[in-house]
Parts: C-alpha cells; structure tokens; sequence
C-alpha cells in the first residue's frame, strides 16, 4: 500500500484513472462544436448588415459628386466669361436698369441691386425689392420701392433705412444730402436729409409746378437744385430753383418761357440747363453766367457728358428715329470754351465719351478721337454690338450684344 503525501507525483493510478485532461478537451470540443451554427448565423447577418453599408455609403458618395457638379456648373453659369482679350460678359440682360459707379457698375436684376467691379466679379448685393429704383453718386447710392427709403455706401452697407410717409416718386443722392420727393404730382414734397436719414428740411412750395428733376452741385454737393414745369399759363415754362441745406435757405430762381428744359448737368459749378433750342449758364444765383452765351443747339440731342480733364463735356447727335435707331457720320462737342463738329470715318449708331476722347460706335468697329483733335483713330471691335450703354472710368464701355452685357476695355483708354 502506498503512502500518499505532497510529494508524489499522482494522486491517482491505474488503468481506470479517468483521463481529466480528455474530459476537458472533449468538453471544449462539444461546446466548440455546439457553437458553430450560432456563430455562422450571426456572420451572415453582419455580411448582410455590411452590404447594405456599403451600398448606402455608394449612394451617398453618388449623391454628393452630383450635387457637386451641379453646384460646379451653377457656379460656372455665374463667373463672367471673356470672350476676347477685350470683351467680359457679364451675364445679366441688357434691359436691367443700370448706372456707372466710379469703376464699377450698379445693375438692379429681379429686385436685387448688384455692385460690379470692372474685372466683372459682384462686389456687393443688397435686396432692394421688386419695382424698386435707385440712384449712385459719388460714393453712396439711394434706392426705393414704394414708400420704403434706404441709403448704402460704396461697400455696400445700409446706413439708413426708413418707411416714407408717402409713397416716394424718385430721389438723388450727393456728397453732403439726399433729396427724395415723397406725395402725388399736385401735393408733393421733397425731403432733404443727410446721408443718415436726419431730416435737413421739408420744402414743399411747389404749386402750380411739376418738378420733373432735382440734384445736388456746388463744392461737395453742398447745394441743392430742382427743375420744374409750370403748364398752368398761357404757355408752357420751366421754373429753377436753388436750395442751401446748411441755412435752410432758397438761393435763387428763375424762369425760362416758352422753353421746355429736358436735362441738367454740372459744369464746374454753374448750371447748365439744356433745351432743345439751347443750353444755358446759371449760377447758384440762378442767373445767366456774364460772358456765357446761351449756345444754340436747334436740331441736335444732348446724349451723354463727361467731367475730364478740368473741363465738362456735352455729346450731342441728331435726335434718334421714330424707332428709336441712330445713324450718325458727325457728332458735336459742347465744353467751357469750345464747340466743335466732328466727322466719324463712318457710318455710327451711337456714341461715348471717355476720360480721353469721344469714341464712335459701328456693329464692329470703334473711332477714337482724343480731346481738342478732330481726326478719328479706327480699330475693330472683337464682338458684334447693337447698343452702347455706359462708360465706366478707365475707359472701359458697358456693350450691349443682343441679350447679353459686356464690359469693353476701349483703345486708347
């Protein structure tokens, strides 16, 4: 009989000695086995799970390229396409109401007004509202719809905005003030304010009179001018008046008989009123500027004007057909102290000043002539024009091409 104790090796021998180590494996291998439909059952739901995934994320990455495309291309439609070394097309009809604003140019599309810049990319917009209108000067520009007023300086920013008592006719803008004419034609007033909406004055003698025009001149716009029509006598006349904001003051008036005043522009600081008979000189006095002349300019159109070189410039051509076209071989230039006649190489359609000369418009060729010279320069155009719009500083016309809008980099310019 064995001694049993810590030291020996077994604890139990002989042939029926149970295997323990078998038991365990056989254990490990029935539960191992037991395990297997379970295990593969639960594989194929995650291969499952693990397709439907992929085919989401497939979706997804499908989904996201073609938004992207198609925000590329909307983006593309956008970016305003040159078409030359010249020509930038802008993008927007030629109908839209536009004005030049220094080197950049203001167009109202879809009740938006859009600032943009002479290489054609938007500066600024702001919402103006449908049926609105607007008017830039200087560095500020004003714009309305129905009696709803604002104010926006050249970044685009709003420094006033207010509801009119009224619903608003037009309005101007200067350096200095803002003028808007509020009320209907028989009861009307125009509102000085200054260029944060504070009211200046409130000048409403304007019976018997339609004012048709109004505007600021003198050194930094620091005077106001209007112009109206006064069809109540025996003959039609047109009544001018003069307003200092700082003295809440009238300056002056006047009136022409028998003679209907279509436009006004500044040349230095006189008022020049032009007719279709003459253009006259006024002061801020609103009296005939001594040694100035009236110049006769029966049988010509004021179209454009230009402040250059110390000096203003008036274009005038023959008055447009009853359709509106012009066909033009000479073109007439109004400064201080010269008129002259100039004669275009060829047949034009229209015409502009620049800062540097008077330019000629054909469908495909462009003359040049520089200020105080009579002989044209001729160079082709690298698009087909219809129509000129504006000039831009620089140099640089705003060009019509059946629905589109170009910007034009001018020769000599």
């Amino acid at each position: 009989m064995q001694r049993r104790g810590r030291g020996n090796r077994y604890h139990v021998s002989g042939a029926a000695a149970p295997n323990l180590r078998g038991e365990r494996n056989e254990r490990r291998y029935t539960r191992y086995t037991h395990d297997i439909p379970s295990k593969r059952k639960r594989n194929t739901r995650k291969d499952s799970h693990r397709r439907a995934q992929y085919a989401l994320r497939r979706l997804i990455a499908a989904a996201v390229g073609m938004a992207l495309i198609v925000g590329i291309v909307y983006l593309f439609t956008l970016i305003p396409r040159r078409e030359s070394s010249n020509a930038l097309r802008l993008g927007f009809p030629p109908s839209s109401p536009m004005q030049t604003f220094g080197r950049n140019l203001l167009f109202l599309n879809n009740g938006v007004l859009n600032c943009v810049g002479p290489n054609g990319g938007v500066i600024w917009q702001y919402p103006l509202g449908r049926e609105a209108g607007f008017h830039a000067s200087g560095s500020m520009v004003i714009g309305w719809t129905g009696n709803q007023l604002c104010i926006i300086n050249s970044s685009g920013a709003e420094t006033f905005r207010r509801q009119m008592t009224a619903t608003i006719q037009f309005a101007r803008i200067g350096a200095s003030y803002a003028a808007t004419l509020i009320g209907d034609m028989t009861g009307a007033t125009l509102r000085v304010t200054d260029l944060y909406g504070n009211l200046i004055e409130d000048i409403d003698d304007f019976q018997y009179t339609t004012l048709v025009d109004f505007g600021f001149f003198d050194t930094q716009d620091l005077r106001l001018w209007t112009l109206g029509l006064d069809l109540h006598g025996s003959s039609p006349a047109t009544k001018l008046n003069t307003y200092d904001p700082r003295s809440r003051s009238s300056t002056g008036a006047a009136t022409l008989p028998n003679e209907l005043v279509y436009r006004v522009y500044i040349q230095n600081r006189w008022l020049m009123l032009v007719s279709s008979v003459s253009i006259h000189a006024y002061n801020y006095n609103c009296t005939p500027v001594a040694g100035q002349s009236p110049a006769t300019i029966y049988g010509w159109q004021l179209t454009r004007t230009m402040a250059a070189q110390s000096d203003t410039y008036a274009l005038l051509t023959r008055p447009a057909e009853a359709d509106g076209s012009r066909s033009m071989r000479t073109v007439r230039l109004i400064s201080r102290n010269s008129d002259q006649l100039l004669r275009l190489p060829s047949e034009c359609f229209d015409a502009l000043l620049g800062s540097r000369g008077v330019y000629g418009f054909s469908s495909d060729m462009v003359y040049t002539a520089r200020y105080g010279q009579t002989r044209f320069s001729s160079y082709q155009l690298e698009i087909q024009v219809d129509r000129v719009l504006d000039m831009l500083e620089g140099d640089i016309a705003v060009l019509a091409s059946k629905d589109e809008v170009y910007l034009y980099k001018l020769p000599g310019g």
